[in-house]
């Protein structure tokens, strides 16, 4: 006599929902879950590639909020006189071009140093700003004058500040005056006028 063919594995209700019945003990009601699928390599690049972006974009808004502390708001013409180093006088008539003018913290070694940069629009030329800023700013003790290379330069220094002064033709018959100061200059720095 013929045997029956043995139970497939699991039970007869191997693989199927339940259908209320219960099923023998020791078998699982559901058949086992799948492999977990092998993850692209493709896909551990665009996530390596996510974080770095990410990191990248934290580091750009951070270092430009660095600079905007250290640069510090524009240079009004309410506020240029306190920008400048005490005695430093405003050439008369010229406008403060307020886009074109900051103040600027560089601490450097250990020094605080700053830099003022203000840019004047005006209808006169070195010939007569140069020689009125001279005038003016040798009875205080400031030494210096005109450049030796560029008569379009004036170049002035007291102790450790120096500043420069340049004009250069603009639009509509003005000229566009600029006064760069930088405080905290150590002595016999390139591009300092002598001075005691």
């Amino acid at each position: 006599m013929e045997q029956p063919p043995p139970p497939p594995p699991g039970g007869p209700n191997f693989g199927q929902p339940p259908t209320g019945e219960p099923l023998p003990y020791g078998q699982p009601p559901y058949a086992a879950p799948p492999p977990p699928r092998a993850t692209s390599p493709w896909m551990y690049c665009l996530g390596c590639m996510g974080v770095v972006a990410i990191a990248a974009i934290i580091g750009i808004v951070l270092m430009v909020n660095r600079i905007q502390k250290a640069i510090g708001p524009p240079i009004t013409a309410a506020t240029v006189q306190q920008a400048l180093p005490p005695g430093v006088p405003l050439y008369p008539g010229a406008t403060v071009m307020e886009d074109r003018s900051r103040s600027v913290e560089l601490p450097s070694q250990g020094v605080a140093r700053r830099m003022t940069s203000v840019t004047f629009q005006t209808r006169d030329d070195m010939s007569v700003i140069g020689p009125w800023y001279e005038a003016r700013l040798k009875p205080q003790g400031w030494v210096g004058g005109v450049s030796a290379t560029d008569p379009s330069v004036y170049q002035f220094k007291k102790a450790s500040t120096v500043m420069s002064l340049q004009a250069r033709p603009g639009e509509n018959g003005q000229n566009l005056l600029s006064m760069s100061v930088m405080e905290g200059v150590p002595p016999g720095s390139v591009g300092a006028p002598a001075g005691p």
